[in-house]
């Protein structure tokens, strides 16, 4: 699997596939995250084309909430 650039992106996804004798941390918390932000009325499209500076915001404010 490969990003938009064509990076692949099996260091990510493997980085968090065992978190404290949990399976698929990333992408448990990706889920979550997506979830946050369509309670915000963020659809799929906007979340896509959000600026890196408004997705880390969105993440702090996840993240500490």
């Amino acid at each position: 699997m490969t990003d938009y650039e064509g990076e692949p992106v099996s260091d990510f996804y493997g980085n968090w596939n065992h978190v404290e004798g949990y399976s698929d941390g990333g992408y448990y918390l990706g889920r979550e995250f997506n979830l946050y932000l369509e309670g915000l009325g963020l659809g799929v499209r906007e979340v896509g084309t959000l600026p890196i500076e408004k997705i880390k915001q969105h993440a702090e404010s996840f993240l500490s909430g």
